[in-house]
């Protein structure tokens, strides 16, 4: 009667995040890149303003008091002046947890995403740099993240998607076709 019962967070709902890379450092005047279209998500913060994405015909400004989230296959371009720290993190989102989205989306920064954010840009400057702790603290962070967003981004999918999604990840090197998948989930294939 007093907890929350909390869907599974193996790989359904809320799935965990892959963390591929983390990374803190003062942009120069090389974060200038155009047509940035990555397999992967991304989650930016800078902690001063000067820098933007594109994406389409919109600008999207890195401050301080907004991280941004870029699903994969977005294509942006960077275009950044020499100054802010800029903290990235590429990652994959676990099945459900707003695979959905298009296109980039900015989070606020709640206290516990403020504070994560230090935690690590902390862990990003110590020396040496413990993998495992980064990817721990960037996890959380991720978490946090996607939590501010609100519920939407943190719902299950239908349970025929959910498990078709499984099966494509399980088998990405030779993913099913399209009839596979429709008799997978009982569907036609349009």
């Amino acid at each position: 009667r007093e907890g929350v019962r909390t869907p599974d967070s193996s790989g359904g709902a809320f799935g965990g995040f892959v963390v591929h890379e983390a990374g803190a450092f003062a942009l120069g005047q090389d974060w200038n890149y155009r047509a940035v279209r990555s397999p992967f998500w991304r989650l930016y913060h800078n902690d001063s303003g000067g820098a933007v994405l594109r994406v389409g015909g919109r600008r999207l400004e890195l401050t301080p008091d907004l991280a941004w989230l870029v699903p994969a296959g977005v294509t942006f371009d960077c275009v950044g002046a020499s100054g802010p720290r800029h903290l990235w993190i590429h990652f994959s989102p676990g099945v459900g947890a707003g695979r959905d989205w298009i296109e980039p989306r900015a989070a606020s920064l709640t206290p516990p995403v403020k504070a994560l954010l230090v935690w690590l840009r902390r862990t990003l400057a110590a020396s040496p740099v413990e993998p495992w702790t980064t990817g721990q603290v960037a996890q959380a962070l991720l978490h946090a993240v996607f939590a501010s967003c609100g519920a939407e981004s943190g719902r299950p999918a239908e349970p025929r998607l959910r498990a078709l999604l499984l099966e494509i990840e399980r088998r990405l090197a030779a993913p099913p076709d399209v009839a596979e998948m429709a008799a997978m989930v009982h569907l036609s294939e349009s």
